[in-house]
């Protein structure tokens, strides 16, 4: 593992910056343009014969050096949502999605789906020295055992309440559970693991996000508050292992890799940083890399480096020679807005994803001030003079419209990040990333809910609630949830994203 020295010779960071001006890089970026299936990336591997899998929220590209081989057939993979890949020791490729477990040897397998009439979203996969596969669904921990799927028994609690799980470099196996504790399971030996993490900080929305169990010689576990690192029976947050981390300034770590003992890649929610013993760099739009947040960091056979990033695609790096630019000024970034609601005839609400939220006065832009966590906005009403924002994490906030103070609603107190939040009829349509619809009424208290069809969204026209599928069909809703007209709309077949009225 890299260490953290003291104390840096001045003449050997010298010797380094002027070493990094001088070199050159090559730095291709893939994009749709380039034949990418879609530029939400989510995980990156190689298969036996070298190819690259990148998984995204629309279904699977297949790099072969030369061009992309996309794979978007819902009925084929069961969802396009791409959670996670991996490629076992006999060269067969898993793919969890948001609706079951995929093999892939010569053709697309559904392997495991074990209720069928609700989402199978497996959340992440993992194996061990043996080649033994072991994965999350629907929160219950399975492996893959003389080719057969059957439960992983730990305690008969645990198992039945997991988020993620990890295999690390020593074949013991980390567990992150719903109520967010994490523990270690080392032979027959299972140890509580202490965390920093506190009732405030998940009463304000932390969650974990992913167990990177093999990226470093510890695992990393990133959270949406920022990633923490295994320290034995404990864990730590990253910029106590790495303080030089803090120069970075590319924010919450999303994604680390260790590629060897003196480099460490770490993708933050704004750009990549490198970290070596004597030089910390930062890779942004300003030279050559992009603002987005990296959601995947991947070396192949030939030590190119893959980074997957959300919504800007993918960038390869065939060497280590990214130079470093001062960054200019930082300005507005108003990239990726996620909704504009009108505060009053002169002013606007602007939400971003991953940049928060700003203030459009006809003339001038401003930024709200929100807490550091509330960057990833997916939704915002108006309501008795506040602000609803729905974001990329837990429960529902609100900012008052006069003071612009922030907090959290707690009458809704649903775990999963909202997707949409609008008016209907004198109550609100609330949509989870989970695919749950509720109806409340104006105080938040839920009157109806249902779970939505894999890829199926709801939205508000003219207070009708519309309920749209991927293959394009449109049915209404009434204020029950419960459809009134179906196919409203017999002659599209293709996918709608989405309706307005004029």
């Amino acid at each position: 593992m890299m260490k953290t020295k003291p104390v840096t010779m001045l003449l050997a960071c010298l010797v380094g910056a002027l070493n990094l001006f001088a070199q050159s890089y090559t730095f291709k970026h893939f994009t749709t343009n380039d034949g990418l299936v879609q530029t939400d990336i989510t995980d990156i591997r190689q298969d036996r014969k070298g190819n690259i899998w990148i998984g995204t929220n629309g279904g699977i590209s297949v790099f072969d050096g030369r061009k992309f081989t996309n794979y978007d057939d819902h009925d084929r993979l069961q969802s396009l949502r791409i959670n996670a890949m991996l490629c076992d020791n006999a060269g067969i490729m898993w793919i969890a999605t948001g609706n079951g477990l995929l093999k892939y040897e010569n053709d697309f397998e559904v392997f495991f789906k074990p209720n069928k009439q609700h989402r199978n979203s497996v959340s992440c996969l993992t194996t061990n020295a043996k080649n033994t596969l072991v994965f999350v669904c629907n929160n219950s921990i399975y492996q893959v055992k003389d080719k057969k799927v059957e439960k992983f028994e730990i305690n008969k609690r645990i198992e039945n309440q997991a988020a993620f799980v990890a295999f690390d470099r020593e074949d013991n196996l980390w567990i992150v559970t719903v109520d967010m504790k994490v523990y270690k399971k080392t032979s027959n030996v299972l140890t509580s693991i202490a965390s920093p993490i506190t009732d405030d900080q998940k009463r304000q929305g932390l969650n974990f996000m992913k167990i990177l169990g093999k990226e470093g010689p510890t695992p990393y576990f990133v959270t949406n508050f920022g990633t923490l690192w295994a320290d034995g029976d404990s864990l730590c947050y990253l910029s106590k292992q790495y303080p030089q981390y803090n120069n970075a300034r590319v924010g919450q770590a999303t994604y680390i890799l260790e590629e060897n003992d003196s480099t460490l890649w770490i993708g933050g929610v704004v750009g990549l940083s490198k970290l070596t013993e004597t030089q910390t760099i930062r890779y942004v739009k300003d030279n050559g890399f992009c603002d987005n947040s990296v959601s995947s960091i991947f070396t192949d056979k030939e030590r190119n480096l893959w980074i997957g990033t959300t919504y800007n695609g993918v960038y390869k790096l065939s060497n280590e020679a990214l130079f470093h630019l001062q960054p200019k000024v930082e300005s507005f970034d108003l990239r990726h807005v996620s909704d504009i609601n009108p505060l009053s005839p002169t002013s606007t609400f602007i939400s971003t994803w991953g940049k928060g939220l700003y203030l459009f006065n006809g003339d001038s832009i401003s930024k709200i001030h929100l807490p550091p966590f509330l960057r990833y906005l997916s939704s915002m009403l108006q309501l008795n003079g506040f602000t609803y924002i729905g974001w990329f994490g837990k429960g529902l906030w609100k900012l008052d419209n006069r003071s612009l103070n922030v907090s959290l609603v707690q009458n809704f107190g649903k775990d999963e990040a909202i997707a949409m939040i609008k008016k209907v009829k004198g109550q609100l349509l609330i949509e989870t990333l989970d695919n749950t619809c509720y109806i409340t009424d104006l105080d938040f208290n839920i009157k109806q809910s249902i779970l939505l069809p894999e890829g199926t969204v709801v939205d508000v026209v003219k207070d009708k609630i519309y309920q749209v599928n991927p293959f394009g069909q449109v049915d209404i809703l009434d204020d029950q949830l419960k459809i009134t007209k179906r196919n409203i709309f017999p002659d599209i077949t293709s996918r709608i994203t989405e309706i307005v009225c004029y």
